[in-house]
């Protein structure tokens, strides 16, 4: 601020060396006194519909000690106590492809890479691009789930997100014995629709094909479309079981979120809809507007604590969050089962996707994927990072979690009662979808 006098100073202190003030700090020389360089509110957002060059972001606001000065750094053997972050090229700059040379590029990674993977059986595409016909766009936005049947159990359930020939591939290994019998994969309510739906395959053995055929067969009779919602129905139930006292507030706000989102797909299921999952608040809204229940998106909203939230609000928890995942994908070490989903190529999904969502005016189901990748950050940066950056990004997330309602376990365990009371509601609506759902069979 040129010319303020600050607090009656009439000198500002001069940058200490390693010192940087809170605002953007040029790669030269320092400025002289009375002169700070201003960015604008939400300086993630600006970059992320364009190509921009590499730019350093200094991931918190260091701590004040008086109205003009910085406290003394945490550390005193040289090093500094912020980090750079010089973030990989955003994927806008890759051309949009169509959803057949997406396909394509998946089909050559499971001839040319998946098998050679020890213990190979198969290979298919699931996920969202199933439902999507060939000359869709795939936009950056989006990536393409490939399942690699494997005999090696001890592989099962790792995931990997990377670029193969432009497109963004996310590959997860499914144990052979995971789909032993039709019977079992109907009434998962994630692999049968992917089976049902897949585009891709590689089954060099033949051991996908019969159970294609009769997943395709009875995909649609009641039975199983019951079994499907039951299944998803016991989820919901897991996940709040799973929540203790003793865990860490991310963990407790995670197995919360996630309750409460798989309340969604029971009905996505009843509907023979994409049980998605980061765009599921967006998919249920559209179902029940279609059979006439949108007043019940409103008691979904409220589950997940974005009922009342504002765009504004919703804007600025993204803003922050850009920042926090960076770091996070700079510094993760353990193997996480989401590991793939904080990095660099998942950026435009978490950090674009949620933006396009507040764009379209779907800022409170935004919210949903925005609440979970800050609560993998977080948990990453407690496991990864060093105390005293986990210490300075703790604020973001406590205000995350209050606005959500979620900030204290006494809260969670609130939210907790409260998915239990409508459980029965969202089962009950379901029935109602199934009876009047014409492409339901028997």
């Amino acid at each position: 601020m040129p010319g303020f006098i600050a607090d009656g100073k009439r000198r500002m202190p001069h940058s200490k060396p390693r010192m940087p003030t809170f605002l953007y700090v040029p790669l030269r020389t320092a400025e002289p006194k009375d002169k700070e360089i201003f960015q604008p509110l939400l300086r993630c957002l600006k970059i992320v519909r364009r190509i921009h060059r590499p730019e350093y972001f200094i991931l918190r606001n260091l701590t004040v000690k008086g109205p003009n000065q910085t406290i003394e750094t945490f550390f005193t053997d040289g090093r500094i106590d912020l980090i750079l972050l010089h973030p990989k090229p955003m994927l806008t700059s890759q051309p949009t492809m169509t959803v057949r040379q997406a396909r394509e590029a998946a089909r050559q990674w499971m001839v040319e890479q998946a098998s050679a993977i020890p213990g190979f059986c198969a290979a298919y595409t699931a996920g969202s691009t199933n439902w999507l016909p060939d000359d869709a766009d795939l936009t950056i936005t989006s990536d393409l789930d490939i399942m690699v049947v494997i005999a090696d159990q001890n592989q099962a359930g790792k995931r990997g997100k990377f670029l193969y020939r432009d497109t963004l591939l996310e590959v997860s290994y499914l144990a052979k014995d995971q789909l032993q019998s039709p019977e079992q994969v109907l009434s998962d309510y994630h692999l049968a629709p992917s089976l049902r739906t897949t585009k891709v395959t590689f089954d060099p053995l033949g051991y996908l094909a019969p159970l294609i055929a009769a997943v395709s067969r009875d995909y649609a009779k009641r039975s199983w479309v019951r079994a499907r919602c039951a299944n998803a129905r016991n989820k919901v139930l897991r996940n709040l079981q799973s929540i203790d006292q003793n865990m860490a507030l991310h963990d407790q706000v995670m197995a919360c979120l996630f309750a409460a989102g798989i309340t969604t797909h029971i009905l996505l299921v009843a509907g023979l809809r994409n049980p998605t999952v980061r765009m599921r608040y967006v998919a249920v809204r559209e179902l029940l507007a279609e059979y006439g229940h949108l007043e019940f998106h409103e008691g979904f909203l409220e589950l997940l604590g974005a009922a009342q939230i504002t765009q504004t609000r919703v804007s600025r928890h993204l803003a922050a969050l850009a920042d926090i995942f960076d770091a996070a994908a700079m510094v993760i070490k353990t193997p996480f089962p989401f590991a793939s989903d904080i990095s660099h190529s998942a950026r435009p999904i978490a950090i674009d996707g949620s933006f396009d969502l507040i764009r379209r005016g779907c800022h409170r189901e935004a919210m949903f994927w925005i609440a979970v990748t800050h609560s993998r950050c977080q948990k990453v940066l407690t496991c990864d990072a060093p105390e005293e950056l986990t210490h300075s990004i703790r604020n973001s997330y406590q205000g995350l979690a209050g606005d959500l309602g979620v900030l204290t376990f006494a809260d969670i365990q609130r939210r907790r009662i409260e998915i239990e009371r409508i459980l029965p509601n969202v089962c009950e609506l379901a029935e109602k979808i199934i009876a009047v759902n014409d492409k339901i069979e028997g």
